[in-house]
């Protein structure tokens, strides 16, 4: 019995433009970017932390995902900014909270940036 293949579709020979409309944007892409700083701020990189920030609608998100903490900024700069005030107010809550009262994760936030973070006075 013969087997039905489909017939196959003729290869276009037009050439294919891309709109060239005013309101036509490009995806903006992920940016991976170490921290590898705090100044002026007291504190001190032992291990650069991997940001990703990535475009979220009308603004840009910033996250370092070892520790699952993000912040959002208009601009990628901004982003990149708040997280890092961000990652230092948990990083100074969660070295004032006992053992006992942090949960899974925060405990493992407090690891995580431990790691990467220390005071410097």
């Amino acid at each position: 019995m013969p087997t039905k293949t489909k017939p196959k579709r003729k290869a276009s020979t037009a050439a294919r433009s891309l709109p060239t409309s005013p309101q036509r944007t490009w995806p903006m892409l992920s940016a991976v970017v170490p921290i590898t700083t705090f100044a002026p701020e007291p504190f001190e990189v032992i291990r650069p932390l991997s940001v990703v920030i990535q475009p979220n609608g009308e603004d840009h998100l910033a996250t370092f995902f070892d520790a699952n903490i993000n912040a959002s900024g208009e601009t990628q700069e901004e982003a990149f900014a708040n997280l890092k005030d961000v990652l230092l107010s948990t990083f100074q809550m969660l070295e004032r909270m006992s053992e006992s009262q942090l949960g899974p994760g925060p405990k493992r936030q407090r690891a995580v940036l431990s790691e990467c973070i220390r005071r410097t006075n």
